[in-house]
């Protein structure tokens, strides 16, 4: 009966390992944050618990299939890495910094781009690329930090990651002045680069339903002006309409 209860409670145990896992990866690989520091402890030590407690349970269960019990562990050693791999390896870079740099708060207050434009003055533009999405990373709602990884990202023609980045930092933009910014960039780059007309109008236009009582909407709203196709010349019904005398009104 025992065994019986521990196996029941292994199995749903995996329900809320595979779902926050899902959820840890997806914030990670689709939106490019990671989770707060603390939430990562905690994270950790609630997956090495639940590993422990299906060993415990497949050790119990699985007395008399030792092929069976070794399967179990190698799933569960393949289902952590793939679903917290990328989490304990952040863990683990970050306790490296923190050991390289032991005087530092913990808590960094402001991102530091020095390193990063060192980088893009000698013209190293991946290794800038990479110091921008650590930045990024520490500070995910900084704005700042996510335009610079965007910008960087462009200066490598990599232009679709560039526009994730800009969508993203413009979703971040409380201000409607930071919001403009990344908005006029962003139409920008989808009009003349990607040559996407219907993508910098709505991105526009999401800017002014956004901030409708903005200073910056009717620059914007010129700019949709701007956009649009000039109107053709009306077509003369014949060559003698050109030859008419213009209205007494234009003559004066």
């Amino acid at each position: 009966m025992f065994s019986f209860l521990m196996t029941g409670v292994a199995g749903l145990l995996w329900i809320p390992f595979i779902v926050w896992g899902v959820y840890v990866l997806r914030l990670q690989y689709k939106f490019h944050e990671e989770l707060h520091t603390s939430t990562k402890r905690i994270t950790a030590a609630a997956v090495f618990l639940f590993i422990m407690f299906e060993l415990r349970t497949a050790q119990v269960t699985m007395q008399n299939s030792p092929g069976l019990f070794i399967l179990t562990v190698l799933a569960l050693l393949a289902s952590t890495t793939a679903l917290y791999g990328h989490m304990f390896v952040s863990m683990a870079s970050q306790m490296m910094v923190d050991m390289i740099h032991p005087n530092q708060d913990v808590a960094i207050e402001q991102p530091d781009y020095a390193s990063a434009e060192a980088l893009e003055e000698v013209g190293d533009l991946e290794g800038a690329l990479s110091e921008y999405l650590v930045m990024a990373r520490i500070f995910p709602r900084e704005t700042e930090c996510i335009l610079k990884v965007a910008e960087a990202y462009l200066k490598l023609d990599r232009v679709d990651e560039a526009v994730k980045y800009f969508e993203r930092a413009l979703e971040k933009s409380g201000h409607d002045e930071s919001a403009y910014r990344v908005t006029n960039r962003l139409s920008g780059i989808y009009q003349r680069i990607q040559d996407k007309p219907d993508e910098a109008k709505e991105v526009l236009h999401k800017f002014i339903d956004r901030f409708p009582k903005s200073s910056y909407v009717e620059s914007a709203q010129r700019k949709l002006r701007m956009m649009e196709p000039a109107a053709a010349p009306k077509p003369f019904k014949s060559v003698s309409d050109l030859l008419e005398p213009p209205p007494t009104d234009l003559l004066g």
